[in-house]
């Protein structure tokens, strides 16, 4: 990839700006002597850039910590979370244009376990629910952070709906592999209803049920479903149905496995006003009610507002999102893949030259402060009811 740098408002290739050492100087050293603006664009939003002078020759860095695992797969720029623990394995690795995300289990299978109850499932100790629905919300995090989706400008106001959010989802994951296979291959997210187009809708959601189903052999592939949570339905047999908005499709889980994974990603009632969305590892499954989808795994992303689609982290950090989108900051809100070994704040305002970081005042503050201060970077601590007036001005 030879992404285009944009240096105040003029567009160059990377390639060009750093073909020789006089080219360097050229396009670089009014930005290092006046503090003009730099953009990597290798992502639509841009990602900023800092400009130093090393040995009588001008290079491009990251300004902040994060910022390099936010470049796109194959740009020059990108690097991985840094996780220095000998046990700790980063699930996301990045190898060219493709990012590899690390999960539990198989995704293809030689054949299916025999009969239905060779198939039931067991009592599973929560921790092993935990570290296997670990990955799937990875996924979530990846495509969210790819899409851009965690960035908010005053401008996108009235602009993110479903379709919209579903466009950018589909388009991050042509870069993402799972467990060796490509995720756009697996991966189905119901179209926006349109009363127009439903019989086309049915048979897209009829064909992905059937490439789930095992093939004559008994092979069969496992599968992603991606959706906004409608509503949960109790079937007869205990089991719970998740019903999806914008489709008809279903995704029903065992008991024995709603138990642990609900005790996880559903702990709360569903809120009306208040998106939730699945991620489901899903197979097809046949019997007398027909073919249906079996989730083995699931993990979910609550958001903010139907407005902005943001992820949230809980009540306060849905309030603190908020007061930011009604006094009109530009604002990005990291996830949980570009952890690494440092904190993770709850926003990182992009409208501010030295990028503030913002953080919900907790018990934890002074042990974070200390990890902090590592970063070498500006953090404001907010407590709710979040008044405009404790939230740093914008440049």
């Amino acid at each position: 990839m030879d992404p285009l740098i944009r240096i105040g408002e003029q567009r160059t290739a990377l390639s060009a700006v750093l073909f020789d050492k006089a080219s360097r100087s050229r396009y670089l050293e009014k930005v290092h002597t006046q503090g003009e603006r730099v953009l990597c664009l290798c992502h639509r939003e841009g990602v900023p850039m800092g400009v130093a002078l090393r040995d009588s020759t001008f290079y491009l860095y990251p300004l902040h910590h994060g910022d390099g695992q936010r470049h796109a797969p194959g740009c020059p720029h990108r690097t991985e979370a840094s996780v220095t623990s000998g046990i700790i394995e980063h699930p996301v690795r990045i190898d060219g244009d493709t990012i590899n995300i690390k999960i539990d289990g198989v995704i293809q299978k030689s054949g299916l376990a025999g009969s239905g109850k060779d198939r039931r499932m067991q009592q599973v100790p929560l921790e092993t629910v935990h570290r296997r629905s670990t990955g799937l919300r990875t996924i979530l995090d990846v495509l969210w952070n790819e899409g851009e989706l965690n960035v908010w400008r005053p401008g996108f106001t009235g602009k993110r709906h479903y379709g919209v959010v579903r466009h950018h989802l589909l388009e991050a994951s042509r870069n993402v592999r799972v467990k060796g296979h490509h995720l756009t291959d697996l991966l189905f997210i119901p179209p926006a209803f349109k009363p127009e187009r439903s019989d086309v809708i049915e048979r897209e959601t009829t064909a992905y049920l059937q490439r789930r189903l095992p093939d004559e052999s008994g092979r069969q592939t496992q599968g992603f479903v991606l959706g906004l949570v409608r509503d949960l339905e109790l079937a007869k047999d205990g089991a719970i149905v998740i019903h999806l908005a914008h489709s008809r499709m279903a995704l029903w889980v065992k008991k024995e496995s709603w138990d642990g994974l609900s005790k996880i990603w559903f702990s709360q009632d569903l809120d009306a006003t208040r998106p939730l969305m699945v991620l489901a590892r899903v197979e097809g499954r046949e019997g007398r009610r027909g073919s249906w989808l079996q989730v083995t795994d699931l993990a979910t992303m609550p958001l903010v507002s139907y407005d902005t689609w943001l992820p949230s982290f809980g009540p306060e950090d849905s309030l603190l999102c908020e007061k930011l989108v009604q006094t009109c900051r530009a604002f990005r809100k990291p996830l949980g893949a570009e952890r690494g070994n440092v904190p993770m704040p709850a926003y990182v305002l992009e409208d501010r030259e030295d990028r503030m970081l913002i953080e919900i005042d907790t018990p934890r503050r002074r042990t974070m402060e200390a990890a902090y201060s590592l970063l070498k970077q500006p953090v404001t601590w907010v407590a709710p009811p979040f008044r405009e007036s404790s939230l740093p001005t914008a440049d």
